[in-house]
């Protein structure tokens, strides 16, 4: 069996959830048909373009994070990898000194945005998380998520991949207490990409 989904954990999930059908339903399914084009909204979704490279994922914590570059790493050995991140603010802080960790280590670039500061400062958690960052140089901090997302494709040269991790598909920003539309990193990502292949 085939399925469009990348990772292991996907893999799991997908035996997880063809053993529950199996228990429930009598009678005979076809999987193979079923699974090989399944796709979830937000969730390692890719997007190759000119020799170039993103994937779009909700990872928003230090293992989902982790997991994730290291899966496009290996599938991209000779490939620098920039990373679009931000934190939730109002929650969670712990997160930001683990990304800072992850991103010091393994991204080329970082670009730093918001993702649902709620009643915090954005430019503060950026900072917070740039403060883990070593090297400075390699920071660029741009609030407004799609703006910093137009900013990061425009900048990929030829065989780099752009990592846009955290809101994946989310149809909101959370700020001030407020659910404000947003239309979600993946269609951002597809639209921007769109309009300047024209």
């Amino acid at each position: 069996m085939n399925i469009s989904l990348l990772g292991d954990f996907n893999i799991y999930n997908v035996f997880s959830a063809i053993s529950l059908i199996q228990s429930e339903f009598d009678g005979d399914v076809n999987f193979k048909d079923i699974i090989k084009d399944i796709k979830i909204l937000g969730r390692m979704e890719n997007i190759t373009f000119d020799n170039k490279y993103i994937y779009v994922d909700y990872a928003h914590n230090y293992v989902s994070l982790d997991y994730l570059i290291s899966l496009v790493k290996q599938k991209h050995l000779n490939s620098k990898v920039n990373i679009l991140i931000g934190s939730t603010g109002n929650k969670a802080e712990s997160r930001r000194k683990e990304f800072g960790s992850l991103l010091n280590l393994f991204a080329d670039h970082v670009f730093l945005t918001a993702d649902d500061p709620d009643f915090e400062s954005p430019l503060e958690i950026c900072n917070e998380i740039a403060s883990y960052i070593e090297d400075k140089s390699k920071i660029e901090i741009i609030i407004d998520r799609e703006q910093a997302i137009q900013k990061a494709i425009a900048s990929l040269k030829d065989n780099q991949v752009l990592i846009i991790a955290g809101k994946g598909a989310d149809p909101y920003q959370k700020v001030n207490g407020n659910y404000e539309p947003y239309l979600g990193d993946f269609k951002i990502a597809k639209k921007f990409i769109t309009s300047n292949s024209k």
